[in-house]
């Protein structure tokens, strides 16, 4: 005759599959922790690097204001400037503030807005020949890989 109590009482059999699921649960559980961990590290680097970019860029604006500036500063007080500067680069990679600046004056103004004056029409490409002729001033600024 059977006892039905042998196959309802946990035996051996029963603990060690209870410690292999645990063991399995275990397991799972620090490949999720691992995975959570490791994109939130990455993340944060990625963090990191958005910022400097950032920062770096700020910083390449205010070089290339100063070189605005400078360049204004230099026009306003030099009186040859239409015949000491030519058409195209005045200044390029002039070290600023940890980075450089670089100044384009050009003669005539953008009038459609494609970012390029172009001649005829929009200038001659001389600056000396008319002291009416409107003067474009272009500053760009680089710091740490970041331009402006």
């Amino acid at each position: 005759m059977l006892k039905i109590e042998t196959y309802l009482s946990p035996g051996r059999g029963w603990n060690s599959r209870r410690r292999g699921v645990a063991l399995l649960l275990v397991l799972v559980a620090a490949v999720v922790a691992f995975t959570i961990s490791s994109a939130y590290l990455s993340s944060q680097s990625t963090s990191i690097s958005i910022a400097r970019n950032m920062e770096n860029l700020h910083k390449a604006r205010c070089v290339a204001e100063s070189g605005l500036r400078a360049a204004i500063a230099y026009v306003q007080a030099t009186a040859t400037w239409r015949d000491d500067q030519t058409h195209g680069t005045w200044a390029a990679d002039v070290a600023y503030a940890n980075g450089t600046y670089t100044v384009v004056g050009e003669d005539g103004a953008d009038t459609d807005g494609d970012g390029v004056i172009t001649q005829p029409g929009e200038g001659d490409g001389d600056l000396g020949d008319d002291t009416s002729d409107l003067l474009t001033l272009t500053v760009t600024g680089k710091v740490g890989g970041a331009t402006h």
